[in-house]
């Protein structure tokens, strides 16, 4: 698969993603909005580490060097 697609390195077969574990997704537009994290409370939005706390409250946390990963451990 690797020479077919001129790709370095072959994927990888078990990821966090195949695991069903992990998501890309980039979420925009939610800065000076409020959003309820899982204890129900409101939460303003003004900056991205207020959404990733959020995030974590779910139980989904953001890997923070890989922009759109967001898995159930940060990896």
């Amino acid at each position: 698969m690797a020479a077919a697609y001129d790709i370095v390195y072959p994927p990888a077969l078990l990821t966090r993603h195949t695991e069903r574990a992990a998501i890309d997704m980039t979420i925009s537009g939610l800065r000076n909005k409020t959003v309820k994290d899982a204890s129900g409370a409101d939460i303003p939005i003004k900056t991205e580490s207020d959404l990733y706390e959020v995030g974590e409250s779910y139980g989904v946390m953001k890997h923070r060097v890989d922009r759109p990963h967001w898995s159930d451990n940060g990896h």
